[in-house]
Parts: structure tokens; sequence; C-alpha cells
């Protein structure tokens, strides 16, 4: 671009010169032209190659480049160009203060032809303490414009006597300080456009980061433009393009028409920023949600010209939020079912004595009687056992923690669980044969393997395949859906990583819409038929011991319950 400018400006400037002796300096201008500095170099060496030319070409001992500072009250070497030497350095800057006249012609704009600059009223001002110290006898100084504006001046110094210039040469020495303008112009853009790409490469980088987009919409027209990074928000590949309405298409369905009227409220009202939140369906059908922060651009009357703003991906803490929320539910419902539990504990201990008495005063009664007294006992037993839940659940029933060998524990219940599994249930247990020990409760873990095989034998239908299968795990296992996410709350002991025990069955499967319910308490599927417990006090009795719950669609059907625990170590081996 730099090149094509000069060719075109010595062109128009070798048209105005014809007929006239310019063809020398019109060959070097367009040889500098076509110098590869300008592609290559930097604005240093395309001034040094200037003021080289310009001395040869002219043949003058000094060529330099001076540019304005502080307000224009100095001027600052860029560049000095000795020819005898060969050299480039530099000057100390010069005042406006100490050179008026000089300044004042600079200001001019006009190139300043100083024959003789003892004598010239813009240079004698120079004459002790420059032009004697360097024997400089004339002087050919152009100006350097930029926008219409003097930002400095090239200075050709004639080192011995009076030196007439001619016309040509002052055009050469102006075509000279052109050049260093668009030098300057030239690069100084290039520059600008290099700290604009490292800034706009940071930018990009720090919205991958935040996962966070930019976006803009044309009220009149409708167009849209956003940034690379809202491709992965909305489940599409880094730099998709999408319009309007394929924006709008992947909101989520429950959100598009609030989403519409927000945005409609904010270009009918007088605002200039509002903040939504909503989901978005991915191509591949997950959720996911967003937030954006949408700023009205509105023009001097008042009316609405661009929507701009960001998208950020907010999962993480929707995510934490709701944990947040359902801790303090269940903190609160245990709160409750514990103070439920203790006052029906009363009365059952009040039934139970009744239903003592009552039995003594019919010792000899009929059989009757004494049937009905024991299904009080029955119902009394029921209900202590419900209780019992309760306080589980609600992690107030006092518990006697102990290093357990698991292994043996499940071996020792293992009739009891396949009696409670039913007869028509193909049921066996695996991998309990090497000692596995854990700190708990016994009576704790073995409502655990109650619950989680009643469960599994109700899902069934009565009919199917229960296994139970033990194992040593480095890492908790990862099921379709976890419970408070890939990790359990308890580091385990020593680096001996964790017990899993999965329970799987071959029932319906749970449908994965109740997968994140199946912990809540009072939550069932079998109706009346379920307290809605079982479940909810199993996962309160492995996260009081250190562990978690999981819940997950087995790889053919049913579904699989993995309890986790930390491992501690085997007592024979301790010290």
């Amino acid at each position: 671009m730099f090149c094509s400018l000069n060719i075109h400006a010595i062109g128009n400037w070798g048209a105005r010169m014809a007929g006239r002796d310019f063809s020398r300096q019109a060959q070097v201008l367009g040889t500098m032209a076509r110098s590869e500095v300008w592609r290559t170099g930097n604005r240093a060496s395309a001034i040094e190659l200037l003021v080289e030319t310009a001395a040869k070409s002219l043949n003058v001992e000094h060529v330099s480049v001076w540019l304005y500072a502080d307000a224009k009250s100095r001027i600052a070497c860029e560049d000095l160009y000795s020819r005898a030497t060969d050299t480039h350095g530099k000057a100390p800057s010069l005042s406006r203060s100490e050179f008026p006249a000089y300044f004042r012609a600079m200001d001019e704009s006009r190139v300043i032809a100083a024959a003789d600059a003892y004598t010239d009223p813009r240079t004698i001002e120079f004459a002790e303490s420059y032009l004697d110290t360097n024997g400089v006898g004339a002087m050919l100084d152009a100006p350097i414009v930029v926008g219409g504006d003097c930002i400095g001046v090239v200075c050709h110094e004639h080192v011995g006597g009076k030196r007439d210039w001619t016309s040509a040469e002052q055009i050469f020495a102006g075509s000279i300080a052109d050049f260093v303008a668009l030098a300057i112009e030239v690069f100084e853009r290039r520059r600008s456009e290099a700290k604009l790409q490292a800034r706009e490469e940071q930018l990009h980088q720090a919205l991958h980061s935040a996962s966070m987009a930019l976006w803009e919409v044309a009220v009149d027209t409708g167009a849209i433009w956003h940034s690379e990074q809202l491709g992965p928000l909305l489940g599409q590949e880094r730099g998709w393009q999408g319009s309007a309405a394929s924006l709008l298409a992947g909101v989520h369905p429950d959100d598009q028409s609030h989403l519409r009227q927000l945005f409609r409220q904010a270009l009918e009202s007088t605002t200039t920023e509002f903040v939504v939140e909503y989901r978005t369906v991915w191509p591949n059908e997950e959720v996911h949600w967003l937030k954006s922060q949408c700023f009205v651009l509105r023009d001097d009357q008042g009316r609405p010209q661009r929507l701009t703003g960001t998208i950020s991906n907010i999962d993480q803490r929707r995510r934490i939020e709701e944990e947040a929320r359902h801790v303090t539910r269940m903190t609160e419902m245990g709160r409750l079912a514990s103070s439920i539990a203790h006052d029906f504990n009363n009365l059952l201990t009040a039934v139970t004595g009744s239903a003592a008495l009552l039995e003594r005063t019919l010792l000899a009664a009929d059989d009757r009687s004494q049937a009905e007294v024991q299904h009080i006992f029955e119902a009394t037993s029921r209900a202590s056992a419900l209780v019992s839940q309760l306080l589980a659940f609600g992690r107030k029933r006092p518990i006697k923690p102990k290093r357990i060998d698991f292994s043996a524990l499940l071996t020792e219940v293992s009739d009891i669980l396949c009696r409670l599994a039913g007869p028509q249930v193909d049921f066996s247990i695996d991998g309990a044969d090497s000692p596995l020990y854990v700190f708990a409760d016994a009576s704790q873990l073995e409502q655990i393997l109650v619950n989680l095989v009643v469960n599994a034998k109700d899902a069934m239908l009565e009919e199917g395949t229960l296994t139970i299968t033990l194992a040593q795990e480095k890492a908790p296992p990862g099921l379709t859906f976890v419970s408070d996410g890939p990790d359990v709350s308890t580091t385990p002991l020593q680096g001996l990583g964790y017990l899993v025990m999965r329970v799987r069955d071959t029932g319906p499967g749970i449908p994965a819409t109740l997968w994140k319910d199946v912990f809540e308490p009072f939550f069932t599927t079998k109706g009346n038929a379920g307290s809605g417990l079982g479940l909810a006090t199993s996962y309160g009795i492995a996260k009081q011991a250190g562990g978690d719950l999981l819940v997950g669609q087995s790889s053919s059907e049913g579904t699989t319950m993995a309890l986790v625990l930390p491992l501690c170590p085997d007592p024979a081996h301790v010290p």
C-alpha cells in the first residue's frame, strides 16, 4: 500500500516537472519507493534509508529528521545522518523559546531554503550554537505534514559556504519529507494494527476461558453478529455462525416466550441494561443454562438502534445453587423427621406398654384375642422401624461406628437378603471373599443392605436377577448419574481407595427424569406401598459414614445402585 501511494505521488510530481531535468531525482524516488524496507522493515530503518538517499542525492553533509514534542514546544531528533562517516546518531532537542523565528517558519508548513544560513532570518538563530561549530553554510528544511498538520521537519545541511537551492532540489527535499510522513503513518498504523490484533487475541482467550461470547443485533434489520466463542456455548463448533432465528430456536421451549417478552419490554421502555438467564437445548438434546448481559444502544431521540451484550455459561453456578437449596431442604426435612420421630416414639412406648398389660390380662382369653394383641405388637414393631428410619434420615439416631469387615458383614446377612429377594428372584453375591474394612456403624450398614435389596426386588415385580458385587476401587465409580458429583465427601485413608458395592437388578429401570429425585425424602414410585424413606435414609447413612450412594442405568437393563465407602486398613496390618 505504501509503495503504491508513493509511486502515484511520484507520477504526479513527474508530470508537473515535465520538460525539466528532474529525471535523476525521479529515478531515485522511484527506486526508494520500491525498496523492501517498506514491506519487511520498520519505521527506524525506513527513515535511515530516506536520510541516506537524501544526503547522497542532494550532495549534502548532514540530513536529519526532527519531530515535534511536548505540545510543539520543542523538536526532538529522530535520526541524524553524517555522509562523511556514513553513520546515524541523535542530536539534542531544540526548544521554541530558544529559536522562535525558526519555529514560526516551521508553523507555516513551507520549505525553508536558506542559501546563507548566517543571514537568513529564519536560521540566523543557529549561528553561534550550531552553524559555527559544524561549519554549516546553507540549510534546506522541508516540513513533515500528516493530516494537514506539521509534525516535524527534515533538515538538509550543506557544509561550506553559501549554496543556492534550485527548485528541483527544493521539490526533492519536499518529496523526502512526504516519504517520511508516509513512513510514520504506515508504520504507526501497522503498529496500531498489531496492538489491536494482540488485544483481540487476548479478548478471545479471555472469552474462551470465561466461557463467554459477544453479540450484537441491529434493531431495524435484525442483522446479527456474534463472536466465534458462541458456537461452543450452543453445542456447535467454534466459529459457527447463526441467524437470529436459529439462536431463538435453540432456546428451551419453556423459556422462549419469556425471552421474547423481556426483549420487547426493553425496546419499548427506556431501559439501557438488563440481565436474563435462560436454558438452551443443544443439538444432542443436552440442556444448559446461559446468562446474557444485555445493553440497549439508543440514538439522540432515545430510539433503540442496537442490542449488544455478552453470553456466558452458568451451569456450574446453577448447580451449586441447586445443591445449596437441596442441602437446606434436606436439613430442614431432617429436623422435622427427627422431631416427629421422637414424639412418635414416645407414643409407641405408651402403646407397647399398654399392649403388654393387655396381653397379661388376656392370658386365659381365647386365641382370637391373643392374635389381636400380637397384631398390636407387630404394628408397633413396624412403627418402631419407621421411627428408626426417620431418625437415621435426620442423622439423630445414636450410632456406634467401628472398623468393620464389610465382606464378612455381607456374608452374615446374605441368607436374610436372599429371603427378602424372594424365591422367584435369582439372587447372588460376588466379590465378598476378601476382607474389605470400613469405619461405620454395623446396624446402619445392614439397614442399607436391606433397603437396597427390597428396593431392587420391588422394582422387578418379584421376578428377575439381583446381583450384589463388591470391589476395591481407586476412584469412585462413574455411573450415568451421580448423586453429588464425581467425588465422595471423604478421602480414603492411606490411599487405600474405596469399597464399592453395586446392587444390580433387571427391572424396568428408573426413568432418567427421576434420577435426581430418588434420594429425596418421601419420594416413591410404589404408590401407597412405599414410605419414600428407604433410599433417602440409605443416602443419609452413606454420607454420615463419609461415603456416597450413587444411582445409574446399568449397561443392559434395570438399575444399578452403588454404595461407596472409604476403605480403612486391615486391623491385622495395623501396628
